[in-house]
Formats: structure tokens, sequence, C-alpha cells
């Protein structure tokens, strides 16, 4: 074995995450609720049916979520650039979330799913994409899909990629 090849880290962006990637999950996991929740609340009268069906587009949108892993994940996930599974994956949410589309029901349930994704995401160090990550979790298969925090995981990269180095040179 060369050491050109004992020197390169295991890390594959789109698919792990280091510590500040997973730290930087965690704390916007937890954040993005609270924003979420305290723009509707002060928007809307709330009752229990908007409760509802929150709860109902949760659900709706964990279904989808999970169909997508299931039927896109060995016939195309796993087959294409990651940037195609972004594109499919990320792109209608992002969409939905930045431009307030659907009823405020909707986006409480989709920032919901995105902050519990992320924190599933630190559990697990999965540093694929975020919406990904429960049926990641439940399928035990786990795709190259990148997402926006993936600009973070590149740090963590270049910590891993040094760190490997280090070692390499340390062992000669």
């Amino acid at each position: 074995m060369t050491q050109a090849k004992e020197a390169k880290s295991s890390f594959q962006l789109g698919l792990d995450a280091g510590p500040i990637g997973r730290a930087t999950r965690l704390i916007l996991g937890g954040l993005i609720p609270i924003y979420s929740i305290i723009r509707i609340l002060l928007a809307n009268d709330l009752t229990l049916g908007f409760y509802a069906q929150a709860v109902l587009y949760f659900a709706a949108i964990f279904l989808a979520y999970l169909a997508a892993h299931y039927y896109l994940g060995e016939r195309l996930l796993a087959r294409v650039n990651p940037w195609v599974g972004t594109i499919i994956l990320v792109g209608a949410p992002s969409v939905a979330l930045l431009f307030r589309l659907g009823p405020p029901q909707f986006q409480v349930a989709l920032g919901l799913y995105v902050s519990i994704s992320l924190i599933f995401n630190f559990i697990m160090s999965y540093g694929g994409c975020e919406v990904m990550a429960l049926p990641s979790l439940i399928f035990r298969r786990r795709y190259v899909v990148y997402c926006p925090w993936n600009v973070i995981d590149l740090a963590d990269k270049v910590i891993e990629d040094n760190r490997a180095k280090s070692l390499a040179a340390s062992a000669d």
C-alpha cells in the first residue's frame, strides 16, 4: 500500500459529518422549530384543528421521504451524481420554506421534520441530506446526497484529511 493511500481519510462528503458539522446540525435542529413555531404562533389563531392538520402534514412529509428513499435509493440515488438527489429531495422543500408556500400547518410540519432530521443527523453522524436521515435510519442504508450543510462538513473533511496525513507522516 502506498503512502498516499494510507494518508487518505475515510471521510466522505455527503455521507459523513464530523464534530463541526454535527454540532451545527444539533444547534440548528433546536433553533429551526423555535423560530418557525414563534413565527406561526404570532401570526395565527391556533386551534386543535391547526395542530391536527400539522400532524397530518408531518406524517405525509415523512411518508413521502420514506417512499423516496425506498423507490429512488438503489434505482437512482446510488447511481447518479449526488447533486441530482439534492435537486429532487431538497429543491421542493427549500422553495416551500424560503417562499413560505403552503398553509401555516404545512410550514410548521416541514420545519419540524427538517429539525428532527437535523437532530438525527447529529446522532447518526450522517452528513447527507437532512431530509433523508429518518428514512436512512429506518432502512439502514445511507446514500450520498448533498445538502446545504455540506459547506460546513468541508471544514471537518479538511481537519480529517490533515489528521490522516499527520498519522501517515508520523508512521514513517
